[in-house]
């Protein structure tokens, strides 16, 4: 699930924490579930659970186009 403002969940409950991806030069937000997104991805699980920098719960995609990332969030779901 992709949400879009802050969900009020407590982010000490597990599987509820928020990361928070900025695609495209127009720094679109996109604040999904981390374990989801991690759980289906070794790119982002290596990005947010790794020793990188986004392992800060932010991620700039500046290169990457809003729509294919939708696409790409529609999959992993």
């Amino acid at each position: 699930m992709v949400i879009t403002k802050d969900s009020g969940l407590d982010s000490k409950i597990p599987g509820t924490e928020i990361v928070k991806i900025y695609v495209g030069l127009e720094k679109k937000l996109f604040s999904i579930y981390k374990e989801s997104i991690c759980a289906k991805s070794d790119f982002f699980k290596k990005a947010f659970k790794g020793n990188l920098q986004q392992s800060n719960g932010v991620m700039y995609m500046p290169e990457e186009h809003i729509s294919a990332f939708k696409t790409l969030m529609v999959f992993l779901y």
